[in-house]
């Protein structure tokens, strides 16, 4: 004869504990409200970047310009030995405006899009007759979509300029083609930051002025000897 102990105890069998509805909401705004704090404050970063970068991009102009200066009052004669080394302190500045500016556009083009920001800006500003099928985010970026009224795209790019993530960026490309059914047209604009519009020119090298003799001068004719 077999005899069959049970030695199972239910009160040893683990239990899951469950959460309430106020407690997984509770949890729910807590992360919402940490996702929108680091959000808000990626956000104040990219600003004070560009800002900066901004600043930066004004700086090399204007040393660009005070060495053209300089450049010119060289032309023709013998540079005095303080001009040239205001020349090349000019000079070494501006290869120091250089490499800031460039480490900003890297900063800049690390940080994250804002797609939320951006999606909720698009939703104030939507018009009637203009219909956005995509959109690219980064350092250039894309908008694709259909319009109605060619009239009606000026009006819509005002408005999406004015987001605050658009600050520093310039419209640089805007075509429209027609489509199969008039009176409706597909438009692709992009946009990227203005610094990048401006490198060609920042990067440009400067030529230098060569040293030239000084010239002889020459007596005038019926001059006393």
């Amino acid at each position: 004869m077999k005899l069959r102990i049970n030695l199972y105890q239910p009160v040893l069998q683990p239990r899951l504990e469950k959460m309430t509805l106020n407690q997984s909401a509770w949890l729910v705004g807590l992360v919402l409200v940490v996702l929108t704090f680091g959000g808000l404050w990626q956000y104040q970063q990219l600003l004070q970047q560009r800002q900066q970068a901004e600043l930066v991009g004004k700086q090399v102009q204007n040393k660009l310009k005070e060495l053209e200066v300089y450049q010119q009052s060289l032309a023709g004669r013998q540079p005095s030995m303080m001009l040239q080394q205001q020349a090349q302190q000019l000079q070494q500045s501006i290869d120091q405006k250089h490499q800031l500016l460039s480490y900003l556009k890297q900063e800049i083009s690390k940080t994250p899009p804002q797609y939320s920001q951006v999606l909720s800006h698009l939703a104030a500003i939507d018009l009637p007759g203009i219909w956005l099928t995509s959109f690219q985010l980064g350092q250039q970026q894309q908008f694709s979509g259909v319009v109605k009224d060619s009239q009606l795209l000026p009006q819509w790019l005002q408005a999406l300029g004015k987001n605050a993530l658009m600050q520093g960026q310039s419209f640089d490309g805007v075509k429209l083609q027609p489509l199969a059914q008039p009176p409706y047209l597909s438009f692709d604009v992009s946009a990227r930051p203005a610094l990048l519009a401006e490198e060609t020119l920042l990067q440009a090298p400067v030529t230098p002025v060569p040293t030239q003799p000084a010239a002889p001068i020459t007596p005038a004719s019926g001059g006393q000897p």
